[in-house]
């Protein structure tokens, strides 16, 4: 009699009843949650500027609010993992349960709504602020949420970097270009092209933290530009990937393998274990000192009331941190050149923001070590061993106090070529020089590869100055200027901002040139040549070696 053999399929489980209409709420969900957003953010871009309300748009917010919490309480239903089903959705949830009971709270005590500026408030005002707040913030947790995704989910992190920037780029855009995000100040006849154009530019100084601008900053835009660039510099300081990372760490997801690699190669860490516990350092140091920094120089606008000198102090010491080059004083805080809070503050400010995550990280692990005394705070979960300055810390620390004048860098707020690729360069110089055949630094061999890329680095950085200034020289038909117009290029790629005050006139070309100098100088040369060719397998076979005449 043959054997018999019992073959079980194994099947993966199913996470919902009905597997396709789950599908199609999200797509619902998509849809609703994007033109709730559009609307919100339109609504309250016309608003105070005309006086016509636009009760349809604040109609579809609410319409867009009341799908989300009717496909989730669906999808939850359906659900036949409803633990995992809340962890997987848990910002969203969260803010769904808030509107509906803000709704009901609302329609229940709305005529005990306190006054506000001297009026009652009427409950569908009421609900439309709340509903205008809460899709708003759904949207920004779907950004992080898909960022998270596309990073874990096997795409190119050069692409995934250089794809947030143009997204937030975009996004700023559109905000500036909100008639509310203009002063009262701003030429009413501006052509649309024209107020693109400095849309445009704005976002992209804003987002890559160059501080470039074409328009000031505090004649042109209103209270809501200002604070759309500075959120876009906060952003663009630590970048999207970084904050996505650091809400889905916030919410209770779990980073994904790929997610940590991407995050440790951006982040310079060593570890992928590391890579949560620098997540949380980095966010909580740069708050921390960014508020610290907005109560010290709060003193510089003591002749200011109350709301604008909380506004400029937070503007100012996110801008100063974040290396962004914003002002909204007229000169520039020239005026303020001999008070403490600008030589003392706003210096150690940009100092820190230049260092870098990683070297501050490293830092702040090397004296928590060597204080044996303290108690281990439970946020960080910090080792216990004693930790040791890496030698990225070290190169770094040593090139920033000899070139503070120059450079950021890596992992840090700024652009342009890093303050390490500067300094492989120099230490290749020397070795080549002594006749050595391989880099060395305090007692460490470094890896002929990272010669390599740093030299890439700086000759793509260098290709791409004298290319945007040669089509400045063009655009504007003005070679005596050159000077002039190197000087802009090489400020917009290093994303420092100072300028020789030739920006603001320059023919638009020559603006969108900047424009995207200054994202280059961001991302950065060699995460551009990394994003448009893709790794290629490592060849098996080396061709015969043959010198050949240098001179």
């Amino acid at each position: 009699m043959p054997k018999r053999y019992d073959y079980k399929l194994t099947l993966t489980p199913r996470e919902t009843q009905f597997p396709e209409h789950d599908r199609r709420l999200k797509q619902l969900e998509v849809c609703a949650l994007v033109a709730g957003v559009i609307a919100a953010v339109v609504e309250r871009g016309l608003m105070h500027v005309t006086s016509v309300r636009h009760w349809e748009l604040g109609f579809l917010v609410i319409v867009s609010m009341l799908v989300m919490t009717g496909s989730a309480a669906l999808r939850y239903r359906w659900s036949l993992t409803r633990s995992s089903f809340f962890r997987d959705n848990r910002p969203a949830i969260v803010l769904v349960i808030l509107w509906t009971v803000g709704f009901v709270s609302i329609l229940i005590f709305g005529p005990f709504l306190p006054n506000w500026s001297g009026q009652q408030v009427e409950r569908s005002h009421a609900i439309l602020g709340l509903s205008e707040l809460l899709v708003v913030l759904l949207g920004l947790a779907a950004i992080g949420r898909v960022t998270s995704r596309a990073t874990a989910g096997g795409i190119n992190p050069a692409l995934v970097l250089i794809g947030t920037f143009v997204a937030l780029i975009g996004i700023g855009t559109a905000l500036l270009m909100l008639p509310r995000s203009r002063s009262e100040f701003a030429p009413d006849d501006e052509p649309f092209g024209a107020r693109f154009r400095i849309a445009v530019f704005t976002s992209t100084s804003a987002s890559c933290v160059t501080g470039l601008t074409v328009v000031p900053t505090n004649e042109y835009w209103s209270r809501t530009g200002q604070a759309v660039i500075m959120g876009l510099f906060q952003i663009g300081g630590l970048g999207i990937m970084t904050c996505g990372a650091f809400f889905a760490v916030a919410a209770g997801n779990q980073l994904q393998i790929r997610e940590s690699a991407a995050l440790r190669d951006l982040l310079e860490s060593n570890a992928l274990g590391d890579v949560t516990r620098m997540l949380r350092t980095i966010v909580v140091f740069t708050l921390a000192a960014e508020l610290l920094g907005a109560i010290a120089i709060s003193g510089l606008f003591s002749n200011m009331s109350a709301g604008d000198q909380v506004f400029y102090s937070v503007f100012h010491s996110v801008s100063a941190f974040c290396n962004a080059g914003f002002s909204l004083t007229d000169d520039s805080f020239v005026r303020f050149g001999t008070r403490w809070q600008v030589w003392i503050v706003v210096a150690a400010l940009i100092i820190a923001g230049g260092l870098g995550f990683a070297v501050i990280y490293n830092s702040f692990l090397v004296a928590y070590t060597r204080l044996k005394r303290l108690k281990r705070p439970p946020l960080f979960s910090l080792p216990t061993a004693r930790a040791r300055f890496t030698l990225s810390s070290r190169l770094i620390l040593l090139t920033t106090a000899g070139l503070l004048v120059f450079g950021a860098s890596p992992g840090s707020t700024g652009g342009g070529v890093k303050t390490v690729a500067f300094a492989l360069t120099i230490l290749a110089l020397i070795a080549t020089l002594r006749g050595r055949r391989h880099v060395e630094f305090f007692g460490r061999r470094i890896p002929d590869q990272q010669i390599t890329h740093a030299l890439t680095i700086i000759s793509l950085g260098v290709f791409a100055i004298f290319a945007a200034a040669g089509l400045l020289v063009l655009f504007e038909n003005r070679p005596e200027r050159f000077v002039d117009h190197m000087y802009e290029a090489t400020s917009a790629f290093a994303t420092v901002g100072v300028s020789a005050g030739v920006t603001p006139g320059l023919t638009p070309p020559s603006q969108y040139v900047i424009v995207v100098t200054m994202l280059l100088g961001r991302v950065g040369p060699l995460t551009l040549l990394m994003a448009l060719h893709q790794r290629a397998d490592e060849a098996r076979y080396q061709y015969p070696e043959e010198r050949i005449m240098l001179g």
